[in-house]
């Protein structure tokens, strides 16, 4: 079985974004990126929504599509889905899903390969927690949304060795070191030149992690806004982040963690792998060290008089 069915699912926050992005704007010979389940966009996020959010008829029309497609394309040998959400099919009670595209890509000849790229727990949590409180998505506290993503912890790490033994599907899991590159990998995997994909990333813009300041005015853009009546608006906020250093100090690495929650999550992750036979996790992950960065709690008050009023020259709010 030459031809390959690929399904890359993330983990968020692996570099997803720029390599859908890259593949989304470049063709390449013999690997086929669809445009279905894309909508137009750089991910196959249609397709994680339909098999795991929107119920049964739902992912029985996802299904169909899929199949319609393989059918009306059997002479591509890689074609490749890429969502962060289709990290969904690592659940408990998904793994159905699973089997049943499984199934439906070795009818048409194709070997399922799931290509999941894992960072270290801390830093993940970390990460997804800065975004979604960026968008103003997440009120809860820091320490409180860890703990309230423990249990999802558990059942991805068990859904991870349970899919391994799925019929006919190769998962690949990898682990998100520094200096790992999504876009290197995914040379390797589809057997392209070095540089394909790594050459065509220099071109796009940097990781969203925003400075501290930065982080801090989107957390309370609100409060800002009130101080000095103005209407600056989240998306302003964002572009000017993106597109220039709106704070010139803003250059100190810093976290969320206080030493004891980081060793506690750390700890937990190492032991929920363990007790679900995730060696690999294990191995990749132990031994790491906290990292005394500058602790922020993303308050207010950690927000200086010489950051806001960077923030008013820049809007031009005087």
């Amino acid at each position: 079985m030459s031809k390959r069915l690929l399904l890359h699912t993330g983990m968020p926050k692996t570099g997803t974004s720029a390599f859908q992005n890259i593949m989304a704007m470049h063709k390449y010979a013999q690997i086929d990126y669809p445009l279905l389940f894309r909508s137009g966009k750089i991910a196959h996020h249609e397709l994680a929504y339909k098999l795991l959010h929107q119920g049964e008829l739902s992912q029985d029309n996802a299904l169909k599509s899929l199949k319609c497609y393989l059918d009306d394309h059997a002479a591509l040998e890689t074609i490749l889905f890429s969502s962060e959400s289709l990290i969904g099919l690592f659940g408990t009670k998904t793994w159905p899903v699973t089997e049943a595209i499984s199934d439906l890509a070795a009818e048409h000849g194709y070997q399922l390969e799931i290509h999941l790229i894992l960072r270290r727990m801390a830093d993940f949590l970390e990460a997804m927690y800065l975004q979604s409180h960026r968008f103003g998505r997440l009120k809860m506290a820091f320490r409180d949304y860890i703990k309230s993503r423990c249990p999802w912890i558990d059942s991805l790490f068990q859904s991870v060795k349970r899919l391994a033994c799925v019929k006919d599907l190769q998962l690949f899991t990898v682990f998100y070191h520094s200096g790992f590159d999504t876009n290197q990998y995914f040379e390797d995997v589809l057997g392209l030149p070095s540089g394909s994909l790594t050459g065509a990333s220099s071109k796009l813009r940097p990781s969203s992690r925003f400075g501290m300041n930065g982080e801090i005015l989107l957390a309370n853009i609100d409060i800002f806004n009130e101080e000095y009546s103005c209407q600056l608006r989240r998306p302003q906020v964002i572009h000017a982040l993106e597109t220039r250093q709106l704070f010139s100090a803003d250059v100190f690495p810093y976290t969320l963690y206080d030493e004891n929650t980081w060793r506690n999550i750390t700890s937990f992750s190492i032991q929920s792998a363990l007790q679900a036979k995730f060696f690999e996790y294990a191995a990749a992950f132990q031994g790491s060290e906290y990292n005394a960065y500058r602790l922020t709690s993303l308050g207010y008050d950690e927000l200086s008089r010489d950051a806001k009023n960077e923030v008013i020259r820049t809007f031009n709010l005087a």
